[in-house]
């Protein structure tokens, strides 16, 4: 049917999440027109393409007028770990970049899909028994702008999964030591970062760091000949341990005054709070003791 321009408005465009494709019931992104008694059609009624009946899927948006970009959301999250200003480590990172894309609910408009946003971990225990942890990053393709990102987003942009804008960032995982002497953790950590660099030529990642590669580092020192009175610790059979002790690196406290080659037990703290070295009572004088030669681990 022939509408004369008169009843036309033209030039309307929808962000999406409000119209959707008579044919397929697909989301509808675009240009779009109205006609007089309220239909609404994609595209442009002057061209040749054939315009499509839009159907309203949310009348809570409202999206009758031209086209402006300055009333999309733009997207701010791209430095990372900068996007948590209470942490004393990573507030000294550059200041958050907006990405020249708009966005809306945190999607590229353009493509309908999810941008990559930082993440802030942790390891675990388990990372430290085995004294190192993989931490994940990506870089803007036409920027040197990085930030650090979950492992989950990390696979999503390694296998282009059509939900992210794989097309816009590269991925990269690297392996981050732990526990070890201080000196020769920073250097390997500096040393890793720097090579990844190199490699794949992300000018400027190693100065993203800031020289924090001792970030999440365990600093236990062995600490021996500690004893208890009791009210400290336990053994794995649940007993209250009173007794000559030592703190290993990554083993933690254990029973005997030094560290054996023998198996011995693992303590456990009894309170929630695992006391440090410097809190732990020295044997009391004319105390003889011998090492603990007691099943567990060492």
């Amino acid at each position: 049917m022939y509408y004369p321009k008169s009843q036309i408005k033209q030039n309307l465009y929808t962000n999406g999440e409000e119209y959707i494709l008579s044919t397929t019931k697909e989301n509808y992104i675009g240009y779009f027109y109205e006609i007089s008694n309220g239909d609404k059609y994609s595209g442009d009624p002057s061209s040749n393409i054939e315009n499509i009946l839009l159907i309203q899927q949310n009348p809570n948006i409202q999206s009758n007028s031209p086209f402006n970009p300055n009333q999309i959301i733009p997207q701010k999250s791209i430095i990372g770990v900068n996007s948590y200003p209470d942490d004393p480590i990573n507030s000294q990172y550059p200041s958050i970049s907006s990405i020249p894309i708009y966005t809306l609910n945190n999607k590229d408009f353009k493509l309908g899909r999810s941008l990559p946003i930082p993440t802030h971990p942790q390891p675990s225990q388990q990372d430290y028994d085995l004294g190192v942890f993989m931490r994940y990053f990506t870089k803007k393709n036409n920027e040197n702008i990085y930030l650090e990102i979950s492992k989950e987003t990390y696979n999503l942009l390694k296998v282009q999964d059509p939900k992210m804008a794989w097309d816009l960032y590269t991925p990269l995982s690297i392996s981050w030591e732990l526990v070890g002497e201080q000196d020769k953790v920073f250097l390997t950590n500096k040393n890793i970062v720097s090579l990844a660099e190199q490699r794949n030529k992300w000018y400027g990642f190693t100065q993203w760091f800031k020289d924090n590669f001792l970030k999440y580092h365990q600093n236990l020192a062995s600490q021996e000949n500690l004893y208890t009175s009791g009210k400290e610790f336990k053994t794995p059979n649940g007993r209250e341990y009173i007794g000559p002790y030592h703190i290993h690196p990554q083993n933690g406290a254990m029973v005997g005054a030094t560290h054996i080659k023998k198996k011995h037990d693992s303590l456990t703290p009894i309170n929630s709070t695992i006391l440090s070295p410097q809190s732990s009572s020295q044997p009391p004088p004319n105390i003889s003791f011998s090492p603990s030669t007691g099943g567990g681990g060492y």
